[in-house]
């Protein structure tokens, strides 16, 4: 399994935000499920999205997918 780069820095921006998975999906439009698939690298994010959370955490691109 490939490093959950994207995974960790979701998961570390929305505990930042003192947001729950369940609000980050429903502003997503997504499940809680998903959101934890995301954190924990069992899938990955469409680039869309991760446009979508660089907005929502105000954080650029690169640190979404570098880390």
């Amino acid at each position: 399994m490939k490093d959950n780069i994207i995974g960790f820095a979701i998961f570390r921006l929305r505990t930042e935000n003192n947001m729950h998975q369940k609000k980050l999906g429903e502003i997503l439009g997504f499940n809680q499920n998903t959101i934890s698939d995301w954190e924990r690298g069992r899938t990955e994010p469409s680039l869309d999205v991760v446009k979508e959370l660089s907005k929502i955490f105000d954080v650029s691109y690169e640190e979404l997918l570098e880390g």
